[in-house]
């Protein structure tokens, strides 16, 4: 059995590494012009680096296409990598900002319900008119603080 392992674990390590330096070779064949996306990375982190020492801050497409450039240049994407991996990016943000904008709807919409309880419960221990008072305080220290605060 212990054999068979070690044997399972050899084949694995040796098939891994002949992938490996296969598509390295093949890789280094095919990287043209991603040579010159490479070199355009490093040229835009040079300016980079020369504004940020200037007290610059770049504008956000700007700052996109210097992260992209680095991203580039640090994966070492090949050419048939750069788009597919640019679009997967892009999606998925679109994707994270709308479970962003559900989750903040929800988070309303659980506020909302948890501050009618406390409503109902408040309600059933004051008076009409000290249940008013409240109502109206808590509008006051809601609008004292922005919004921020209780109901």
């Amino acid at each position: 059995m212990m054999r068979q392992t070690s044997t399972i674990v050899l084949l694995f390590a040796l098939t891994f590494l002949i992938g490996a330096g296969s598509g390295y070779f093949f890789r280094g064949l095919t990287m043209s012009s991603g040579t010159e996306l490479r070199a355009e990375a490093m040229e835009q982190q040079d300016r980079r680096g020369e504004g940020m020492r200037e007290g610059q801050r770049g504008g956000g497409q700007e700052q996109y296409q210097q992260f992209r450039a680095r991203l580039i240049l640090e994966l070492n994407l090949s050419d048939e990598q750069i788009d597919p991996f640019f679009d997967i990016m892009v999606s998925n943000r679109r994707s994270m900002r709308g479970i962003r904008e559900e989750s903040r709807d929800q988070l309303r919409r659980d506020m909302r319900q948890q501050a009618d309880e406390m409503h109902t419960q408040v309600q059933s221990v004051l008076t009409e008119e000290q249940f008013a008072r409240w109502m109206e305080m808590s509008r006051q220290y809601q609008q004292s603080n922005n919004g921020r605060g209780g109901n």
